[in-house]
């Protein structure tokens, strides 16, 4: 198997260096992006986005209930929590397909697998779609994101079972 050379190969493309890649691209350079889950990292699928938007669904129905307090009469205020979740899965869609489309505009070859360090200069990708890639490049960096860690308290054992998780990233113990 052949080694591609890059100038840069960026493994993740979590909230860290989440540009990087697009401007090591818009300065000449050829780079590569892998990403084993979905793009944009833990941000823009588990954390920021999806909890801001829900969030500002709550705020509303928050401040609509309040409108009689500021000469505000209107009907009942009611919340569809599947309307809102849908709304969530929209904003995070959204999102994750502008980062792909500025990734594709600026150049930036991505890959999607998992990488593994082959050498201080290269990586070995297991491809999601079968098969593998070898890359060579002088940079290299890791912005593989977290991942949550549960609170030492008994009582959490089990906490969050049944959320709407829709990330479909890959978890690892």
């Amino acid at each position: 198997m052949t080694e591609e050379q890059y100038d840069a190969i960026v493994i993740g493309s979590s909230q860290g260096g989440r540009f990087l890649p697009i401007e090591l691209a818009k300065a000449g350079r050829r780079v590569a992006l892998v990403e084993r889950g979905p793009i944009g990292g833990v941000c823009v699928n588990t954390g920021c986005t999806p909890t801001k938007t829900m969030i500002a669904s709550a705020r509303l129905a928050y401040l609509a209930r309040r409108g009689p307090e500021y000469g505000v009469h209107t009907g009942p205020v009611t919340v569809s929590l599947a309307e809102v979740r849908e709304r969530k899965r929209a904003m995070v869609a959204g999102a994750r397909e502008n980062y792909q489309s500025r990734l594709k505009q600026d150049g930036v070859d991505v890959i999607e697998g998992e990488a593994h360090f082959t050498g201080p200069h290269a990586v070995e990708i297991a491809l999601s779609a079968g098969g593998n890639r070898r890359l060579n490049a002088p940079l290299i960096v890791v912005d593989v994101g977290t991942r949550p860690k549960p609170p030492d308290i008994s009582a959490a054992d089990g906490a969050g079972a049944g959320l709407d998780v829709d990330h479909g990233a890959r978890r690892t113990p």
